[in-house]
């Protein structure tokens, strides 16, 4: 990929020429997401995105949630969502954050899970105000 990036799940991450910081584009769209939009997510509480998604959880020590893997055949729990916004599976490895996690899980297009947090959360799409 341009400017030593690489691509993953949609995502493009590249560095800027001038600053040589990182930065997330958006590889369909060609735009720029904020990093401050991952911030805004990572403050919707798991038990509402589970509830959202129909799958149901109850949390235990420390806060984190453990449930049986979405992503693969489970028959203990062994994912792990932690209160900050990420994701761990202990059988298969999957990891990520809030947005990967319903981006994977409902197989949609990085479009689709911005509206799914827009329509379900109230969070502005980095699109609609790119100032975020």
């Amino acid at each position: 990929c341009p400017n030593g990036g690489d691509l993953k799940g949609g995502l493009l991450k590249t560095r800027r020429k001038k600053s040589g910081a990182w930065r997330y584009i958006d590889a369909d769209r060609q735009g720029a997401i904020p990093k401050a939009y991952f911030s805004l997510l990572r403050s919707v509480q798991w038990q509402a995105i589970l509830k959202k998604l129909g799958i149901t959880a109850a949390p235990n020590a420390g806060g984190n949630v453990l449930i049986s893997c979405v992503f693969h055949r489970d028959k203990t729990p062994s994912l792990q969502l932690r209160p900050k916004g990420y994701f761990f599976c202990f059988g298969c490895s999957a990891s990520g954050d809030v947005f990967s996690f319903v981006r994977q899980l409902k197989r949609g297009t990085i479009a689709s899970t911005i509206r799914f947090f827009s329509r379900h959360f109230g969070i502005p799409s980095p699109y609609a105000h790119p100032k975020l």
